[in-house]
């Protein structure tokens, strides 16, 4: 297996303060838990739909709004609740692919092996002549996942990704993105969430809280870092908190 590049995303000053800063890394799954009213327009601002400006190179390094692209710029898409249900309910799986493939200019011939290879990942190989409507909420979000994997993004954040979804249907997801990672650790999952449960928590690798004020419009960093010491560091009723141990940093970066 070749070896790939340490790729990194570092945003700064999300939402209206300044100390909502951290890091995306590649093959790995960063969860932000964020109040509901706050939590969409903070993840929009990752893939640069607010703050807009050109992007300035430095060396290896590109920095667009308030994220700096680190060995590379990253193509980035959202997934909302909305989203899930944009797809059609008439269309099988297969269709809905063959679609998407059209609306995006995908050339399916060399795409096809790929797109087999993600549906075989995904467990929806045998599902491929069900219509979409017929899904499980869970074999429905991992379908429009695929959607946007096979159109060339390799950041991708999931908002409310619990939302709907039972415990075991969660733990698949999650299992799924793990198991993708390992054999394509180019890419980057970042998951929007109000609530974790104790088994979500076991399965991410990264995550930031942040808070919000009575306005939901002041955002600000509670807790970044690995998931292990969060009960401890709640039980403890610190104000910020970084896992020192699994901080990174740019040096690490080849």
């Amino acid at each position: 297996m070749s070896l790939i590049k340490k790729r990194v995303l570092k945003y700064n000053n999300l939402g209206t303060t300044n100390n909502v800063s951290g890091y995306i890394y590649n093959n790995e799954i960063i969860c932000f838990l964020i109040p509901m009213n706050t939590k969409c327009n903070l993840l929009k601002e990752l893939i640069g739909e607010n703050k807009m400006k050109s992007p300035q190179n430095n060396a290896n390094n590109i920095e667009m709004n308030h994220m700096t692209y680190i060995n590379g710029y990253t193509n980035g898409a959202l997934i909302d609740h909305y989203c899930r249900e944009y797809i059609y309910n008439e269309l099988t799986i297969w269709e809905t692919i063959m679609f998407q493939t059209v609306i995006s200019n995908i050339n399916i011939k060399e795409k096809l092996i790929d797109i087999n290879y993600i549906l075989d990942i995904m467990s929806l190989t045998l599902f491929k002549d069900v219509r979409v409507g017929m899904l499980l909420p869970d074999q429905r979000l991992l379908l429009v996942i695929l959607l946007d994997l096979i159109s060339g993004i390799d950041l991708l954040i999931i908002d409310d990704f619990n939302i709907g979804l039972t415990n075991y249907q969660c733990h698949h997801v999650l299992s799924i993105l793990k198991k993708i990672l390992e054999l394509h650790p180019q890419y980057m999952f970042v998951l929007g969430a109000s609530t974790l449960s104790r088994e979500e928590l076991d399965m991410i690798d990264r995550m930031h809280i942040i808070s919000s004020d009575s306005s939901y419009i002041k955002s600000s960093s509670l807790y970044y870092g690995s998931p292990k010491p969060i009960i401890r560091f709640v039980n403890r009723g610190l104000g910020v908190g970084v896992d020192s141990k699994d901080d990174r940093n740019q040096e690490q970066v080849e």
